[in-house]
């Protein structure tokens, strides 16, 4: 397993541990690459997280086949 906790993840979170700029993150999420986030929250206020579970079992499909 990547991410241990149980703690939702930001795109920074993901971002580092892929080397990756958020920018790339969100344009995969864009064209369909990657795991669509959860928006946790209302309006302005909400903030995109995705579930470590979810982002593990991507990085397994994507990078280790």
């Amino acid at each position: 397993m990547i991410f241990p906790s149980n703690r939702m993840l930001s795109v920074k979170d993901i971002s580092a541990y892929l080397q990756v700029t958020p920018a790339a993150v969100y344009k995969w999420v864009k064209d369909e690459k990657m795991p669509a986030p959860l928006r946790l929250g209302q309006g302005s206020r909400s903030t995109l997280r995705w579930s470590p579970d979810t982002i593990n079992a991507w990085i397994r499909e994507r990078f280790h086949d």
